[in-house]
C-alpha cells in the first residue's frame, strides 16, 4: 500500500450547480501541519496586506470556494466553475456589487472570489489561494491577475 503525497488526488467526484448541471470535481490529499504552517507564512511575506481567514488547505480552492461551497469542510477541488456560468445557474453582471461572484478569466490563471465589498473602483473579494489560505483582498493585490476583463456574476 502506497501512501498519497501531498495534494495528490484521492478520489473524484461531481457536485451539481443550482440549475442541476454536473461539474467534475476531486478530492486531494491533505498537508501535513509542518506543509500549512509554512504555506501560511509564505503567502504572509508576499502579501502582508491581505487578510488570511483560513490557513492552507488542499481541501478546496478557489472556484470550489465561490461556485459551490464556502463551508471550511467542503472536500472539493474544482477546475473548472465554466458550467455555473454557462448554464444560466448565475447570470453575467455588468458592474461588481457585494455578494456576487469575481471570475478572472485569464487562460492559464483563472481565478473566482465572492465580492465583499466595493467603495468606487476599490474591490474587496474573498478566495482561497490554490492550496494556500482564504483570504479577504482587493481585486489586483494577490497572486492571480488578468489581461482580460474580470466578470462579475449573480
Amino acid at each position: 500500500m502506497t501512501t498519497a503525497a501531498t495534494g495528490d488526488t484521492l478520489r473524484t467526484g461531481t457536485v451539481k450547480t443550482p440549475k442541476g448541471s454536473s461539474v467534475s470535481v476531486f478530492e486531494r490529499q491533505e498537508a501535513t501541519s509542518n506543509e500549512i504552517a509554512s504555506m501560511n507564512s509564505y503567502m504572509y511575506s508576499r502579501y502582508p496586506k491581505a487578510t488570511r481567514l483560513r490557513s492552507a488547505t488542499y481541501k478546496y480552492n478557489c472556484h470550489s470556494y465561490a461556485w459551490y461551497s464556502t463551508s471550511s469542510s467542503n472536500i472539493w477541488w474544482m477546475d473548472n466553475p465554466g458550467r455555473y456560468m454557462s448554464d444560466g445557474s448565475y447570470t453575467k453582471q455588468s458592474s461588481a456589487a457585494s455578494g456576487q461572484k469575481i471570475y478572472y478569466p485569464m487562460p492559464g490563471n483563472q481565478h473566482s472570489g465572492i465580492i465583499t465589498s466595493v467603495n468606487g473602483s476599490s474591490i474587496m473579494l474573498n478566495s482561497k489561494w490554490g492550496a494556500y489560505g482564504l483570504y479577504n483582498h482587493s481585486v489586483i493585490y494577490c497572486p492571480y491577475f488578468s489581461m482580460y476583463q474580470n466578470t462579475y456574476w449573480k
